[in-house]
């Protein structure tokens, strides 16, 4: 989905090796299951890119600059500790850039994209039917990253921005969508709250699944009214769910491993109880 590093900024000064690195950094920053505080060794990715250390280091520090990856003295480099506050940023850059992204890409929809969220749409049909978690998150992600990458804004599509939205997408997804999925207002289907947590997750793919298919019926159709609208419905969604998070935790700053770890430790009684809070 990305083009060269170097085109793509614009900047063709840059040393080769460095380029490189950047690239296949922000490769792996947009592919990779990372975590949290995961640490990014030198040494390690040096190896792994086959590219020499001082570049790797050069890239790891421009991806410093860009909020992803973070640096510890004495500890290296690592997937920035991100908190609920982090997130709800991320949502609201979100807002500010995709659905507008949507109605672009309805006003001139190339036969690329309309391949590629179909195929994107597919393979999260697919991975329903497999239940594979992994290969839903970045079917999910994709979708959404192709609407950015193909509606012909740049500055969207930048590789630093395509990596602040990838990692934080993943993140944002793994950590909190049990949580979303009893705000979403759809607790019919489960009312019991003994319900698995598989089967919050693969109704929550439902959900997702079925605005997608909205999405992209809209932008096959050059309807960019629509295209935005359930773009930004989607997104807003999420973003007063989140914000609901933050007002039962009451810090914002609260680092999101520790948020998973608190709700997933949990006793059913104190699940039952957190579930009732979000929907009075």
């Amino acid at each position: 989905m990305l083009e060269t590093i170097g085109a793509a900024n614009g900047n063709t000064t840059k040393e080769p090796g460095f380029l490189q690195a950047e690239e296949a950094l922000v490769r792996k920053l947009m592919d990779s299951d990372l975590t949290c505080g995961q640490s990014l060794k030198e040494s390690v990715l040096a190896k792994e890119f086959n590219i020499n250390r001082p570049s790797v280091r050069e890239a790891l520090s421009q991806a410093v600059g860009w909020g992803v990856v973070e640096y510890i003295p004495y500890c290296g480099y690592r997937i920035k500790n991100f908190t609920l506050g982090d997130i709800l940023d991320w949502n609201e850059l979100r807002a500010g850039i995709e659905p507008v992204a949507a109605r672009r890409l309805a006003l001139q929809p190339s036969v690329t994209a309309l391949e590629a969220l179909e195929y994107y749409l597919a393979q999260s049909a697919r991975a329903q039917q497999e239940n594979d978690r992994e290969k839903a998150i970045s079917a999910d992600m994709n979708f959404h990253m192709a609407i950015i990458t193909y509606c012909g804004n740049a500055r969207f599509s930048s590789p630093n921005n395509l990596c602040y939205l990838s990692v934080l997408f993943r993140l944002n997804v793994k950590m909190c969508s049990e949580i979303y999925f009893r705000m979403l207002g759809n607790e019919e289907k489960y009312r019991d709250h003994n319900a698995s947590n598989q089967q919050f997750l693969e109704f929550n793919d439902e959900l997702i699944y079925d605005v997608h298919q909205k999405i992209l019926q809209s932008i096959r159709q050059r309807d960019d009214n629509s295209a935005e609208h359930y773009t930004r419905f989607h997104i807003d969604s999420q973003v007063a769910n989140l914000r609901k998070i933050i007002d039962l935790c009451g810090d914002p700053q609260l680092p999101l491993n520790s948020l998973y770890t608190r709700f997933r430790s949990f006793r059913k009684r104190d699940r039952q109880f957190f579930s009732d809070a979000i929907q009075s």
